[in-house]
């Protein structure tokens, strides 16, 4: 017969399995730490931890859309213009943006903000602005934004789009 004793084991045996044990799907990867240290990035598929020894932090490989939100432009006229801008970028190193960042989509959000304060400011304060150079003046800072935001991201495994 089963004692409680062996019933406990056997209870406590099949919930550290049941921990040990992780799925990802394909766009995701599991970036392993084992008592702190970075073991590497698995995935997809079943991924098999030492549970209480290693953790695992899930990061997604799809592409983000984020809304960034929009800026006060003063023209020249003294005429305010709310500019807005959308970011795509997706994870290319899942190791790189949970190490070497804290909160990769709070950095990334707050990167664009700056570039795009940056960019509007560097040509609105010089110049000023007429309601009609404020959307030019935004085509040619693209360019400028993008390679800005691409330069800082690229380090930490994360890659934008126009």
């Amino acid at each position: 017969m089963l004692t409680p004793a062996f019933l406990t084991v056997i209870i406590i045996g099949l919930f550290i399995l049941a921990n040990a044990i992780r799925i990802l799907r394909e766009y995701e990867r599991g970036i392993i730490f084992r008592l702190g240290r970075l073991i590497g990035a698995k995935g997809p598929g079943l991924i098999l931890l030492i549970p209480v020894v290693d953790r695992m932090v899930k990061v997604s490989l799809r592409v983000v859309t984020m809304d960034v939100p929009s800026q006060d432009v003063i023209t020249k006229d003294n005429v305010t213009v709310k500019v807005n801008a959308v970011i795509y970028f997706r994870v290319i190193d899942a190791s790189k943006a949970i190490v070497a960042v804290e909160d990769f989509l709070y950095a990334t959000s707050m990167i664009a903000q700056t570039t795009l304060r940056s960019v509007l400011g560097g040509g609105g304060q010089k110049r000023g602005f007429t309601p009609g150079d404020a959307k030019s003046h935004c085509q040619t800072g693209r360019g400028r934004k993008r390679k800005k935001i691409q330069s800082y991201s690229r380090r930490r495994g994360i890659t934008g789009f126009s």
